[in-house]
C-alpha cells in the first residue's frame, strides 16, 4: 500500500496556512446590504466574524491588512488577546496601549505623515487605563491629524483604523 500525505490538514495551533490547512474562506463575506468587508470599513460600518478556532480568521485579517497596506489611507493594527487571559486589567490595558501606539506611529512614519511628531507627543502623555480612554485617544488623534478623518473599528481581536479624505 502506498502512503499518500494528505493535501490539507486541520491546524491545531498557530498561523493557518491556507495552502496546507483547511480554513474558512472569508474573501466573499458580505453583510445584509451585500457590502464586502472593505466596503463596510470604507462606510464606517462595524462587523464581527465568528468562526471556530483555527479556521483562518487571523490569517484572513493579516492578508486583508497586507492588501490595504499599499494605500496610505489605511492603518491596520493587529492585536491578539489570546495570551492575555490571565492578565489583570492594568497589564491588559498596558499591552493594548503598547500595540496600538507602536503600530500607529510606525504606520504614520511609513506613509510620511507630517503630524507624526505631534502624535508621538500626545501618545507620550496619554495612557489607556479604562474604556473611556479609547474615546479620548481617538478624539484627540482626529484633532491632531486634521488632513484626514480617522475612523476606528475593533475586529475580532484586532483594531483597524481607516483614515478618510485627503492624503497626508
Amino acid at each position: 500500500m502506498n502512503y499518500q500525505m494528505p493535501k490539507r490538514r486541520f491546524e491545531r495551533s498557530g498561523f493557518v496556512n491556507p495552502k496546507t490547512a483547511y480554513y474558512v474562506p472569508l474573501e466573499n463575506v458580505t453583510n445584509t446590504d451585500n457590502e464586502d468587508m472593505k466596503t463596510m470599513v470604507d462606510n464606517g460600518r462595524y462587523f464581527s466574524i465568528f468562526a471556530p478556532r483555527q479556521s483562518g480568521k487571523t490569517t484572513f485579517f493579516r492578508t486583508f491588512a497586507k492588501e490595504l497596506e499599499t494605500n496610505p489611507e489605511y492603518i491596520f493594527i493587529l492585536m491578539s488577546f489570546e495570551y492575555c487571559k490571565k492578565d489583570d486589567t492594568s497589564a491588559f490595558y498596558s499591552y493594548i496601549q503598547e500595540k496600538i501606539y507602536n503600530q500607529l506611529v510606525d504606520r504614520l512614519k511609513s506613509v510620511h505623515c507630517h503630524n507624526v511628531k505631534a502624535v508621538q507627543q500626545f501618545l507620550g502623555t496619554h495612557s489607556l487605563t479604562k474604556c473611556n480612554d479609547f474615546y479620548s485617544l481617538f478624539s484627540e488623534l482626529n484633532k491632531i491629524i486634521t488632513q484626514k478623518k480617522l475612523s476606528y473599528l475593533l475586529m475580532n481581536s484586532m483594531a483597524f483604523h481607516r483614515m478618510k479624505s485627503k492624503p497626508f
